[in-house]
């Protein structure tokens, strides 16, 4: 009986280590679950707190579609459209007839101001803490009359909405837009004396004054956009400047405004150089 009782005890042993073991397991999770408790509800206070502090500030848009319509219509005069990106930036391409402008210059501008023109701001992206800040910073009296590009120029693309460029004389794209000729080409062109052919000049002033290719019309690379309206739509367009990449580049661009039948010369201007090749060369 006594060696019985003795190895009923020794089974009792286990049972209570492992009840122990249990307890223990228990009461780790139920530590562990408080302390994880504790911090989320921490942070959940924290956040909220930083919610309740920070400024609700809204800013009207404009879509990218009321903006294309208007071009399309020509009621775009009805709009200031004002790209604050870089001068890099918009050189390399911008939506049609926007004008490229530091944003404080535009903020301390009192021309913009005015109701009769609404001002639509061209940013790169969406991105809306940046575009909070500018509304935040921009001038009371011109949030009457100014919208932000919703999505900016990143949507504009997105969505298919045509942009003024320079050309990359590297794009088989870009190559597509332009036919290149060299002098002996541009002497068989001027030859035919097609009447509906324009000679285009887009060096500055001075350099067109003293001299230029005979019948060329002058207009400056940097106003060629703004006065596009000197040069008839349909007509066949040669175009030189001081270097044959300056051409091809403001070439690409007329043809993003809608000349379709655009030549440069692949040349650079150089009366002397024209002139021995048989060019009657003109000064003013």
């Amino acid at each position: 009986m006594f060696q019985t009782k003795n190895h009923l005890n020794q089974n009792k042993t286990p049972f209570n280590t492992n009840k122990i073991i249990l307890f223990g397991f228990i009461l780790i999770i139920l530590i562990v679950s408080f302390i994880f408790l504790r911090s989320t509800s921490s942070l959940s206070t924290k956040k909220n707190n930083f919610q309740k502090t920070e400024k609700k500030i809204n800013y009207p848009t404009i879509s990218p579609q009321k903006i294309f319509q208007a071009i399309q219509k020509e009621n775009v005069l009805k709009y200031n459209l004002l790209d604050i990106r870089s001068s890099q930036e918009y050189r390399k391409e911008h939506i049609l007839d926007s004008s490229n402008i530091n944003f404080q210059d535009f903020n301390n501008n009192p021309n913009y101001n005015s109701n009769e023109k609404l001002n639509v701001l061209i940013t790169n992206y969406a991105n809306d803490k940046e575009i909070k800040l500018l509304w935040e910073n921009l001038n009371p009296e011109k949030k009457q009359n100014t919208f932000i590009l919703e999505g900016g120029l990143a949507n504009w693309i997105k969505n298919a909405y045509p942009v003024v460029s320079l050309g990359d004389i590297q794009s088989f794209v870009d190559q597509s837009k332009v036919k290149q000729i060299n002098l002996e080409e541009l002497k068989k062109i001027i030859a035919k004396k097609n009447k509906f052919t324009t000679f285009v000049d887009i060096r500055n002033y001075q350099e067109y004054k003293k001299n230029h290719l005979k019948d060329a019309i002058n207009i400056p690379f940097y106003k060629l956009e703004k006065e596009r309206q000197k040069i008839a739509l349909d007509n066949f367009i040669i175009l030189y400047s001081s270097t044959g990449k300056q051409a091809f580049q403001y070439g690409v661009m007329l043809y993003d405004l809608g000349f379709n039948l655009v030549t440069v010369i692949q040349d650079g201007f150089d009366a002397e150089k024209w002139k021995n090749e048989g060019l009657e060369i003109s000064s003013n």
